[in-house]
């Protein structure tokens, strides 16, 4: 079976990158990865010069079984509704999630439309897809999220900082400043300064701070004892290194948490005092919702696919049920919500 992986932004390279070893070391799988930016190295990387939709024709060398597309950007969106439109099979990894402070939300869930198969990451995902309307005509896979699988596996940095700071436009709201100028007020006689981590680059983003590979920015994530900011690593990533987070204003409204995060609007009174607050606890040691429990989410990605493979998943243009009602469908037995906490 031939499986097409789509990466549309550098945001991408550490959800994908242990996924992509899985995929390429299971017999039976050939593997394209199809990115649009030059993140990746040379041989991996294909550049993008061609609609995805010269993909589809079956007797061409480069026929796929079956897509895959990950998150939320609108970049990915676009990929998406190549695919559809191509007939080919869908998958979306990190379905089911909120965040109503970013467009990203109704980039997300018009994926999750346009797809046939959805791997969630936690078990409120679980329940939040297949209690909607999306929940017929597709499965939904609890598998955690696959970039959390190996990111344990880091190396120490040498000038490693305490606090990192990373803010991202709030892209619902007329004001999508905001928080950026409360936190440079709250951290500005800080000492040492904090670290600025290159934002993702929405509009109205100011691009201010250090870009790092996928790797290197978790190696300081782990090292660091407090993020600060709106983005989701202090939501997904941060609970597994141990490292706090403070969550300022909107954009991550709705997502799900671990007890990592400290939420705070966006003034710089609250915002210093919450920084304060993290400081002074010991290293975050709880659960990581997101988290699958054998850190193998990669591998039960894998499993998803080739169920597709095997004609074992429902597809849309196939009889099924609701997973949430517990009506009998050739997924059903794979809506575990037990499988994540």
């Amino acid at each position: 079976m031939r499986v097409l992986v789509v990466s549309t932004h550098r945001s991408d390279k550490g959800h994908y990158d242990r996924l992509l070893r899985v995929l390429r070391a299971t017999p039976g799988l050939d593997v394209i990865l199809y990115a649009v930016n030059d993140f990746y190295t040379r041989p991996n990387y294909i550049e993008a010069v061609r609609p995805l939709a010269v993909l589809r024709g079956k007797n061409t060398p480069q026929r796929i079984d079956v897509g895959v597309v990950l998150g939320d950007r609108y970049e990915m969106l676009l990929a998406a509704m190549q695919l559809m439109e191509a007939r080919i099979p869908l998958v979306h990894i990190h379905g089911g999630e909120h965040t109503y402070g970013s467009l990203d939300e109704r980039w997300r869930w018009a994926i999750s439309e346009i797809a046939d198969v959805i791997c969630v990451a936690t078990t409120k995902g679980m329940h939040l897809g297949t209690g909607s309307v999306l929940s017929h005509g597709r499965g939904w896979h609890l598998t955690g999220a696959p970039g959390l699988d190996d990111i344990r596996e880091r190396q120490s940095v040498n000038d490693a900082d305490t606090v990192l700071v990373l803010i991202n436009p709030v892209t619902t709201e007329q004001d999508t400043i905001a928080e950026r100028v409360a936190i440079d007020q709250a951290i500005l006689r800080m000492t040492p300064y904090p670290r600025w981590i290159v934002n993702n680059g929405d509009r109205h983003a100011i691009l201010r701070g250090a870009a790092y590979e996928s790797w290197a920015f978790r190696d300081r994530l782990a090292a660091a004892h407090v993020i600060v900011g709106n983005s989701s690593a202090g939501i997904i990533e941060a609970p597994s290194l141990g490292t706090w987070c403070v969550n300022v204003g909107d954009r991550q409204a709705g997502r799900v948490r671990a007890g990592n995060v400290i939420d705070v609007s966006a003034d710089p009174v609250k915002i210093c005092a919450a920084i304060e607050d993290a400081l002074s606890r010991p290293r975050y040691s709880g659960p990581n919702p997101y988290e699958h429990p054998q850190g193998k989410a990669c591998e039960a990605i894998r499993d998803v696919l080739l169920g597709i493979q095997n004609g074992a998943d429902n597809r849309r243009d196939r009889e099924s049920g609701d997973c949430a009602s517990g009506a009998t469908s050739p997924s059903a037995n794979r809506c575990d919500p037990d499988l994540l906490s």
